[in-house]
Protein backbone atom coordinates (compact mmCIF):
# COMPACT_ATOMS: atom_id res chain seq x y z
CA UNK A 1 0.00 0.00 0.00
CA UNK A 2 1.27 3.12 -0.57
CA UNK A 3 -0.17 5.32 2.91
CA UNK A 4 2.01 6.45 5.16
CA UNK A 5 -0.34 4.02 8.10
CA UNK A 6 -2.89 1.90 8.15
CA UNK A 7 -5.21 3.86 9.89
CA UNK A 8 -4.66 6.27 6.92
CA UNK A 9 -5.63 3.88 4.17
CA UNK A 10 -8.36 2.64 6.82
CA UNK A 11 -9.49 6.08 6.97
CA UNK A 12 -10.00 6.19 2.96
CA UNK A 13 -10.99 2.91 2.14
CA UNK A 14 -13.53 3.74 4.89
CA UNK A 15 -14.49 6.87 2.54
CA UNK A 16 -14.07 4.97 -1.32
CA UNK A 17 -16.94 2.10 0.00
CA UNK A 18 -19.06 4.91 1.36
CA UNK A 19 -18.72 6.89 -2.28
CA UNK A 20 -19.60 3.49 -3.61
CA UNK A 21 -22.63 2.94 -1.42
CA UNK A 22 -23.76 6.46 -2.34
CA UNK A 23 -22.70 6.09 -5.82
CA UNK A 24 -25.40 2.80 -6.26
CA UNK A 25 -28.09 4.56 -4.74
CA UNK A 26 -29.00 1.61 -1.89
CA UNK A 27 -28.40 -0.71 -5.05
CA UNK A 28 -26.26 -3.15 -4.98
CA UNK A 29 -22.34 -2.00 -5.19
CA UNK A 30 -20.83 -2.01 -8.49
CA UNK A 31 -18.74 -5.76 -8.17
CA UNK A 32 -15.61 -4.65 -9.85
CA UNK A 33 -14.59 -1.65 -7.63
CA UNK A 34 -16.36 -3.06 -4.53
CA UNK A 35 -14.62 -6.49 -3.89
CA UNK A 36 -11.02 -4.36 -4.34
CA UNK A 37 -12.30 -2.28 -1.67
CA UNK A 38 -13.72 -5.02 0.66
CA UNK A 39 -10.59 -7.15 0.58
CA UNK A 40 -8.30 -4.18 0.98
CA UNK A 41 -10.45 -3.06 4.22
CA UNK A 42 -10.04 -7.11 5.48
CA UNK A 43 -6.28 -6.78 5.06
CA UNK A 44 -6.02 -3.24 6.51
CA UNK A 45 -8.35 -4.74 9.33
CA UNK A 46 -6.43 -7.47 10.29
CA UNK A 47 -3.15 -5.55 10.19
CA UNK A 48 -4.61 -3.18 12.84
CA UNK A 49 -5.48 -6.28 15.04
CA UNK A 50 -9.24 -6.13 14.18
CA UNK A 51 -9.84 -10.12 12.97
CA UNK A 52 -13.35 -9.65 13.38
CA UNK A 53 -13.70 -6.74 10.75
CA UNK A 54 -10.95 -8.12 8.46
CA UNK A 55 -12.97 -11.60 8.47
CA UNK A 56 -15.84 -9.79 7.44
CA UNK A 57 -14.91 -7.65 4.94
CA UNK A 58 -12.95 -10.96 3.36
CA UNK A 59 -16.07 -13.51 3.23
CA UNK A 60 -17.78 -10.35 1.62
CA UNK A 61 -15.25 -9.86 -0.73
CA UNK A 62 -14.77 -13.76 -1.87
CA UNK A 63 -18.37 -14.26 -3.03
CA UNK A 64 -17.74 -11.47 -5.60
CA UNK A 65 -14.34 -12.77 -6.44
CA UNK A 66 -15.74 -16.13 -7.25
CA UNK A 67 -17.76 -14.61 -10.34
CA UNK A 68 -14.82 -12.34 -11.08
CA UNK A 69 -12.86 -15.88 -11.41
CA UNK A 70 -14.84 -17.39 -13.91
CA UNK A 71 -12.56 -17.33 -17.41
CA UNK A 72 -9.65 -15.12 -15.69
CA UNK A 73 -6.42 -16.74 -14.35
CA UNK A 74 -5.38 -13.31 -13.01
CA UNK A 75 -8.82 -12.82 -11.08
CA UNK A 76 -8.73 -16.77 -10.01
CA UNK A 77 -5.58 -15.87 -8.50
CA UNK A 78 -6.84 -12.85 -6.63
CA UNK A 79 -9.29 -15.20 -5.60
CA UNK A 80 -6.77 -17.22 -4.37
CA UNK A 81 -5.20 -15.06 -2.39
CA UNK A 82 -8.07 -13.81 -0.84
CA UNK A 83 -9.10 -16.98 0.20
CA UNK A 84 -5.88 -17.20 1.70
CA UNK A 85 -5.71 -14.08 3.53
CA UNK A 86 -9.47 -15.16 5.02
CA UNK A 87 -7.73 -18.51 6.04
CA UNK A 88 -4.44 -16.92 8.02
CA UNK A 89 -7.36 -14.41 9.50
CA UNK A 90 -9.65 -16.96 11.09
CA UNK A 91 -6.40 -19.11 11.87
CA UNK A 92 -4.96 -16.04 14.18
CA UNK A 93 -8.07 -15.27 15.44
CA UNK A 94 -8.55 -18.87 16.80
CA UNK A 95 -10.42 -20.41 14.40
CA UNK A 96 -8.35 -23.12 13.12
CA UNK A 97 -11.13 -25.24 11.70
CA UNK A 98 -12.78 -22.42 9.92
CA UNK A 99 -9.65 -22.03 8.42
CA UNK A 100 -8.65 -24.75 6.68
CA UNK A 101 -11.55 -25.01 3.98
CA UNK A 102 -10.24 -21.63 2.38
CA UNK A 103 -6.79 -22.39 2.85
CA UNK A 104 -7.10 -25.36 1.49
CA UNK A 105 -8.75 -23.95 -1.92
CA UNK A 106 -6.59 -21.47 -2.16
CA UNK A 107 -3.57 -23.55 -2.21
CA UNK A 108 -5.39 -25.77 -4.86
CA UNK A 109 -6.04 -22.79 -7.21
CA UNK A 110 -2.79 -21.76 -6.52
CA UNK A 111 -1.07 -25.14 -7.55
CA UNK A 112 -3.13 -25.52 -10.70
CA UNK A 113 -2.22 -21.28 -11.80
CA UNK A 114 1.37 -22.25 -11.34
CA UNK A 115 1.70 -25.61 -12.87
CA UNK A 116 0.54 -23.19 -16.44
CA UNK A 117 2.40 -20.18 -15.34
CA UNK A 118 5.25 -19.48 -13.54
CA UNK A 119 4.03 -16.03 -12.45
CA UNK A 120 1.43 -17.51 -9.97
CA UNK A 121 4.51 -19.43 -7.90
CA UNK A 122 4.88 -16.72 -5.40
CA UNK A 123 1.06 -16.67 -4.78
CA UNK A 124 1.80 -20.91 -4.52
CA UNK A 125 4.05 -20.45 -1.71
CA UNK A 126 2.35 -17.92 0.06
CA UNK A 127 -0.85 -20.22 0.27
CA UNK A 128 0.87 -23.50 0.98
CA UNK A 129 3.09 -21.41 3.71
CA UNK A 130 -0.30 -20.28 5.39
CA UNK A 131 -2.02 -24.20 5.18
CA UNK A 132 1.27 -25.29 6.57
CA UNK A 133 1.01 -23.22 9.58
CA UNK A 134 -2.58 -23.80 9.91
CA UNK A 135 -1.78 -27.67 9.37
CA UNK A 136 1.14 -27.04 12.50
CA UNK A 137 -1.54 -24.87 14.68
CA UNK A 138 -4.09 -27.94 14.53
CA UNK A 139 -1.01 -30.55 15.78
CA UNK A 140 -0.46 -31.75 12.51
CA UNK A 141 3.09 -31.30 12.10
CA UNK A 142 3.24 -34.45 9.25
CA UNK A 143 0.85 -32.93 7.53
CA UNK A 144 2.87 -29.38 7.17
CA UNK A 145 6.05 -30.83 6.35
CA UNK A 146 5.63 -31.26 2.11
CA UNK A 147 3.45 -27.54 2.28
CA UNK A 148 6.61 -25.89 3.53
CA UNK A 149 8.52 -28.03 0.91
CA UNK A 150 6.28 -26.79 -1.90
CA UNK A 151 6.18 -23.61 -0.77
CA UNK A 152 10.37 -22.73 -0.85
CA UNK A 153 10.56 -24.92 -4.19
CA UNK A 154 8.05 -22.59 -5.65
CA UNK A 155 10.48 -19.39 -4.37
CA UNK A 156 13.44 -20.86 -5.51
CA UNK A 157 11.45 -21.12 -9.21
CA UNK A 158 10.29 -17.94 -8.46
CA UNK A 159 14.55 -16.47 -7.59
CA UNK A 160 15.77 -18.71 -10.60
CA UNK A 161 13.62 -16.71 -12.96
CA UNK A 162 14.65 -13.41 -11.54
CA UNK A 163 18.08 -14.06 -11.77
CA UNK A 164 18.62 -16.18 -14.88
CA UNK A 165 22.63 -16.20 -14.32
CA UNK A 166 22.04 -18.23 -10.80
CA UNK A 167 23.92 -21.39 -11.46
CA UNK A 168 21.51 -24.23 -12.03
CA UNK A 169 22.59 -27.53 -10.77
CA UNK A 170 21.57 -30.47 -12.84
CA UNK A 171 20.50 -33.02 -10.26
CA UNK A 172 18.40 -30.43 -8.08
CA UNK A 173 16.59 -29.10 -11.27
CA UNK A 174 14.56 -31.97 -11.61
CA UNK A 175 13.26 -31.70 -7.93
CA UNK A 176 12.33 -28.13 -9.07
CA UNK A 177 10.38 -28.62 -11.75
CA UNK A 178 7.24 -28.58 -10.42
CA UNK A 179 5.78 -27.87 -7.20
CA UNK A 180 3.20 -30.36 -7.68
CA UNK A 181 5.30 -33.03 -7.60
CA UNK A 182 6.01 -33.12 -3.40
Amino acid sequence: MLFRSYPEALALYQEAHELLRKAAHGGPLPPDRAVAILSSLGRVHDKLGQPGRAIAFLRDAIPLRRRQAQGSALARGDLGSNLSSLGAVLAAAGQANQALAPSQEAVAIHRQLASTNPLFLRALAGSATNLANLRRLRGDPAAALPLLREAVTSEVLVLQRQLPLMPRSEEHTSELQSPCNL
